[in-house]
């Protein structure tokens, strides 16, 4: 029950988390009916038997306190449901990486970096397009995500575990985005999610995430069935291979150290961003029937779906390429008076080291050539960079600066 007793005992570490949310809120029955099942009835008592379980049942409480049978109004259940957004209107979501919020700050400094799960899990309900398809998921690949971790994403999660969820009677399929807009006929994109969102933030530590999708259109106890059936599945997988888990995150993590560590500059570029390329798979699509009409209020054509199944294959696009490469520095120098820097690294757990004495030479300085601009989000102005020049100048550094090495796993 402490995150070191925890480590000592090899097993791998999962962490469920609900109602980041809190209007998508079918994550927190599903998990407290396999508590019960886990720790009360017995029925469920060995899935704890290799692997060490976290469970948070909300994550964004104020806002599931904001509950009200007119919020997401054209969602199927329950008949009350909490808020997307903070109460300060921000996205718990897309706020990993700056950790703005109260709740993210608590939640990484106090559970993610003490614990160190394995693997997040992360419950969701989706909205878009109509289908049979009662059970989506998500997992990163390709270039941004260390190696031993996408290949266990793909084997146990994209492979043992969608299995096991179908044999119990789901109609699983990896998330439904298309590459136009609710135009399955188009293809299904699948993508990288970045370091701002719950599945694209552990890979960054070399570590494991899985996000689940109901779909809202679904009657509430279908979706918290499926969620419930898809968690055991996941334990069942970390209960019969629990150390497949534990190396794939250690291998990752000598990965990310070893590239912190290379001699040759050449061999420290780092992918940070993915795009899809024109190679397509195909994907046995379960759709509905639609009908495509003009829209009485925007005069533009929209979807209505019937009840009638419509099976077919549509392109399936998920092989990926890196966008943005970068050569990663043997490390960053932080003056001192940058404390919101300081802060924020003390948050994600990244270690750092104070110059004991004045230190001065030449360093290069990043100089942001190009940029533009984008829309504003939460109050913020987001700013696209798209030229970065390295500048040697000559500095000096005072005693208490920061030395924030490149060579860890955060």
């Amino acid at each position: 029950f402490t995150p070191e007793l925890a480590r000592a005992t090899g097993k791998p570490i999962v962490l469920i988390q609900n109602g980041i949310h809190s209007g998508e809120i079918e994550g927190k029955d599903a998990t407290l009916a396999l508590l019960r099942d886990i720790s009360v009835t017995k029925r469920l008592e060995r899935l704890a038997d290799s692997v060490i379980v976290l469970v948070l049942p909300i994550f964004s409480v104020d806002a599931h306190e904001r509950r009200s049978r007119w919020n997401r109004i054209n969602q199927n259940g329950p008949d009350e449901m909490g808020w997307r957004a903070n109460p300060i209107g921000l996205n718990l979501n897309r706020d990993y990486m700056k950790a703005e919020s109260p709740e993210m700050q608590a939640l990484l400094a106090n559970l993610y970096t003490r614990w160190w799960p394995h693997v997040l899990v992360d419950n969701h309900t989706t909205d878009g397009a109509d289908y049979q398809h009662d059970l989506t998921y998500s997992v990163n690949h390709g270039p941004t995500t260390p190696r031993a971790i996408d290949r266990w994403m793909r084997e146990a999660v994209s492979g043992r575990i969608v299995e096991r969820t179908r044999a119990q009677g789901h109609l699983t399929s990896p998330y439904l985005s298309f590459r136009n807009g609710y135009d399955p006929r188009s293809g299904i994109v699948e993508w990288a999610a970045p370091g701002r969102f719950s599945h694209g933030y552990p890979p960054l530590h070399g570590r494991a995430a899985i996000l689940t999708e109901t779909h809202m259109r679904k009657p509430y106890a279908t979706r918290v069935k499926a969620t419930y059936d898809f968690l055991v599945a996941i334990l069942e997988e970390l209960n019969a291979r629990p150390r497949e888990l534990t190396r794939a995150v250690a291998a990752s993590e000598a990965e990310i150290v070893a590239r912190g560590r290379e001699a040759d500059p050449k061999r420290r570029d780092v992918a940070l961003t993915s795009g899809i390329t024109d190679s397509a798979d195909t994907f046995p699509y379960r759709g509905y029937v639609t009908r495509w009409e003009k829209s009485d209020i925007s005069g533009g054509i929209v979807p209505r779906y019937t009840t009638t199944p419509w099976d077919t294959v549509v392109p399936f696009y998920r092989q990926l390429r890196p966008t943005l490469t970068v050569r990663q520095p043997a490390g960053y120098v932080v003056p001192q008076e940058w404390t919101v820097v300081r802060r924020v690294l003390d948050l994600h757990g990244v270690r750092w080291r104070r110059f004991a004495r004045a230190w001065s030479d030449t360093v290069e300085v990043p100089r942001i050539a190009q940029w533009r601009a984008a829309d504003g989000f939460e109050g913020h102005r987001p700013i696209e960079v798209s030229q970065v020049e390295l500048v040697p100048r000559r500095r000096a550094y005072r005693p208490g600066d920061l030395w924030v090495p490149l060579d860890q796993p955060q």
